[in-house]
C-alpha cells in the first residue's frame, strides 16, 4: 500500500512482462502504470510515484501516478548488469536495488539526491553470489531485512532472513523465521514485521495394485520427513527400497554456500526408512553420522 494509505499497487503476471498495477485500497478501477520484466513494484516515500524495472537491459526508474512521467533512479550496473526492482528508504536518501550479475540477484544499496535520482555507485553489501528474493527497509533507514534463497529452487525451496545495516558488516541471520520464509515486509510504525512461510513437502507412499496394474487404493505413507523424499525404486526381490532424501544447509551468514546432501535412504522393509548413506562431503557425513546415532 502506498505510504499515505490512498492506493495499492501489485503486479499481474502476464507475457512477455508483468503489468504493474494501481488501485484503491477498498476496491475501484485499476489502472496500469507501467510493465515490467519484474513483478517487484513499490513507493516512493512521497507517495507519488512508483520504482519499477523497465528497458534492455532494465534501469531502475519511477513512474508518476499522475502522468506516467518516468526518471532514472539507477541504470544497470556497470552498463550491463540489469535491475530487478528497486525500493527507497523511508528517509528517501538511499535506494536498495537487486541487479541481476552472473545468474545471481544480490543486494545492493544506492545514495540519492533531491528527485530520488542516484547521487553515487552503487554499494554491495550482501554476498555477491547470493539472491535475494524479498526486502524492504528498516524505519531508520539504516538497516535492511531481507529473504534469500539458498536452493535456488522455485517456490518452496530453502531460504533464510536476514538483517544487515547499510554500513557494512555480515548479514544477521533472524532464526526466528525459520528455513522456508518467502516475502516480508515491514511496518513503518508498531515495530511489526510481516512475512509469510512456505514449504514443500515430498514424501514416499504406496498403493496397492490390481492383475492389471491399476491402481486399487488411495495411497499410504511409507516414509516421510521434513525434506523432499524421491526417487523410490524397490530392489530386485521387493524387501527393500532406495529413495533419496534431498537436504541443504541453510547457508552460513558469512556468504559460502548451502551444502546439498543427496543421501541414499535404505530400510530392511518397505515401511523402515531410516538409515542414511550419504555422499562423502564432510558437511553430508556429518549429517548422516546425526541420523544413525539418533535412529
Amino acid at each position: 500500500m502506498v505510504p499515505d494509505g490512498r492506493w495499492i499497487t501489485f503486479g499481474r503476471r502476464s507475457s512477455p512482462a508483468t503489468e504493474l498495477i494501481v488501485m484503491p485500497p477498498l476496491g475501484g478501477p485499476q489502472r496500469v502504470v507501467a510493465t515490467s520484466p519484474s513483478p517487484y513494484v513499490f513507493w516512493t516515500p512521497d507517495s507519488k510515484a512508483l520504482t519499477v524495472a523497465e528497458g534492455s537491459p532494465p534501469a531502475l526508474l519511477t513512474v508518476s501516478i499522475d502522468d506516467g512521467t518516468r526518471k532514472t533512479v539507477v541504470g544497470p550496473l556497470e552498463g550491463k548488469y540489469g535491475s530487478f526492482g528497486g525500493l527507497v528508504s523511508p528517509d528517501g536518501k538511499t535506494a536498495a536495488v537487486l541487479f541481476t550479475v552472473k545468474g545471481a540477484m544480490p543486494l545492493y544499496i544506492v545514495p540519492l539526491g533531491p528527485g530520488f535520482v542516484a547521487a553515487g555507485e552503487p554499494k554491495l553489501i550482501t554476498p555477491a553470489d547470493w539472491q535475494v528474493a524479498s526486502f524492504a527497509w528498516m524505519p531508520d533507514s539504516r538497516e535492511l531485512v531481507y529473504i534469500r534463497t539458498v536452493t535456488g529452487d522455485n517456490l518452496g525451496g530453502i531460504t533464510a532472513m536476514y538483517r544487515q545495516s547499510v554500513d557494512g558488516g555480515a548479514p544477521k541471520r533472524l532464526d526466528f523465521a525459520g528455513d522456508n520464509p518467502w516475502f516480508l515486509d515491514v511496518a513503518r510504525r508498531g515495530n511489526r514485521l510481516a512475512y509469510t512461510r512456505l514449504q514443500r513437502d515430498l514424501n514416499i507412499y504406496a498403493a496397492e495394485l490390481g492383475p492389471d496394474l491399476m491402481i486399487r487404493s488411495a495411497g499410504q505413507p511409507i516414509g516421510s520427513s521434513s525434506r523432499r523424499d524421491i526417487g523410490a525404486v524397490y530392489s530386485a526381490d521387493g524387501k527393500r527400497i532406495r529413495h533419496e532424501r534431498r537436504r541443504r544447509t541453510a547457508a552460513p551468514a558469512h556468504g559460502g554456500p548451502g551444502v546439498r546432501c543427496r543421501g541414499l535412504v535404505v530400510g530392511g522393509r518397505p515401511h523402515d526408512l531410516f538409515r542414511v548413506v550419504a555422499q562423502r562431503r564432510p558437511a553430508c557425513l556429518q549429517h548422516a553420522r546425526g541420523r544413525r546415532a539418533g535412529a
